[in-house]
């Protein structure tokens, strides 16, 4: 009998651990037009999913992705994204390990003077896709 109930216990223990992590695992973070970017990065955990809605967003510096794991950017319909600054990219990754850019037009503007930097740098990361996403 006593070791029917220590083994109940040691099961409903490594149960709620196992859920209590899991409940915890992703977190969806919606943006609209008009919404800070780079505060949606910066407050992102581990597994967290910024969805970007329809519509253009404009930034005047680079959205910095710097020691995160396993985080998503993915444009909900048609989603641009536009760097005032010329001499920014518009995506810099740095550190960070399994990062997804889906779905997303990513820009400069004004375009008619040029750009001096590319549009998406990564450096010192690991397994960073660019999926479905139009990039000039």
């Amino acid at each position: 009998m006593k070791i029917k109930i220590y083994l109940f216990a040691v099961f409903s223990c490594f149960f709620l651990l196992f859920f209590s992590q899991n409940s915890q695992a992703r977190q969806n973070v919606v943006i609209n037009p008009g919404d800070d970017i780079q505060k949606a990065v910066n407050n992102a955990g581990k597994d967290t999913r910024i969805i970007l809605n329809a519509g253009v967003y404009t930034v005047n510096k680079a959205i910095n992705i710097s020691r995160k794991t396993e985080i998503v950017v993915r444009g909900k319909g048609k989603v641009s994204i536009i760097c005032t600054s010329t001499q920014d990219t518009v995506f810099n990754i740095k550190n960070s390990y399994r990062v997804i850019l889906f779905n997303l037009h990513l820009t400069h503007k004004p375009v008619a003077t040029g750009c001096s930097e590319g549009v998406v740098n990564i450096v010192k990361s690991k397994e960073i896709r660019v999926m479905n996403c139009d990039i000039n």
